[in-house]
C-alpha cells in the first residue's frame, strides 16, 4: 500500500499571499526614517567619518556651502562630486572645532514629524557623561530619491521639542518645490 501525502491546499495559497503582500508593502510604503539621516550624521562628524557624514547632507545645502556646485546642471545633479565636496568643507571646518569625542545623540521620539518630502526631528546632543544635560535641537530635513538628507539644524529650547511633533510642514514642502 502506498503513502502518498499531498500538501494541504491552503500552504500554496499562504506562500503567494505572503510575496503579494511583500510586494506591496515594498512598492507603495515609505521606508525612509529621517532620523536615520540625523544620527547617521552627527555620529560620522563625531568619528571624524567626513565623507560619511557628508552623505547625509542634503544637495540643496551643497549649493550654499560649495557654490560652486550649483553652477551648471550637470554639477548639481552629480551627487558623488557633491558628496566629495561636502566632505571637503566639513573637514575644514573641523580643523577649528573643538573636540566632539564621546559626544552622543540622542533621538525624541515625540519630536519626529514628516511632510510629503521634508521631515523635521528634534535630538539631544551630550557628551556622555551623566551629569550633562547635552543640547536640544531640531533638523530639517529633505527627502532626496528613496532617503532623507540634512539641510539644517539648530538649537532649540528643550520644553518646545514635544511640539516639532505638531508642526504644519506644508509651507516646507512647497519651499523646496514639492
Amino acid at each position: 500500500m502506498e503513502n502518498t501525502r499531498r500538501v494541504p491546499f491552503f500552504i500554496p495559497v499562504a506562500a503567494i499571499v505572503i510575496v503579494a503582500l511583500m510586494f506591496v508593502y515594498a512598492a507603495f510604503f515609505d521606508h525612509s526614517f529621517p532620523e536615520k539621516a540625523v544620527k547617521g550624521f552627527y555620529q560620522a562628524y563625531f568619528d571624524q567619518d567626513y565623507q560619511g557624514a557628508a552623505e547625509n547632507l542634503s544637495a540643496s545645502l551643497a549649493a550654499k556651502l560649495v557654490p560652486e556646485l550649483g553652477a551648471t546642471e550637470e554639477q548639481a545633479a552629480d551627487r558623488e562630486a557633491i558628496t566629495a565636496a561636502l566632505a571637503d568643507v566639513l573637514s575644514s571646518a573641523a580643523a577649528d572645532a573643538p573636540s566632539a569625542e564621546g559626544m552622543k545623540v540622542t533621538i525624541l521620539k515625540h519630536g519626529i514629524v514628516k511632510g510629503k518630502t521634508t521631515a523635521m526631528v528634534a535630538f539631544s546632543i551630550a557628551d556622555g557623561s551623566d551629569e550633562a544635560e547635552g543640547t536640544t535641537a531640531v533638523a530639517l530635513l529633505l527627502k532626496e530619491g528613496n532617503a532623507y538628507k540634512l539641510v539644517d539644524a539648530c538649537a532649540i529650547s528643550p520644553e518646545y521639542a514635544d511640539q516639532i511633533a505638531s508642526a504644519d510642514l506644508s509651507m516646507w514642502d512647497e519651499y523646496f518645490g514639492n
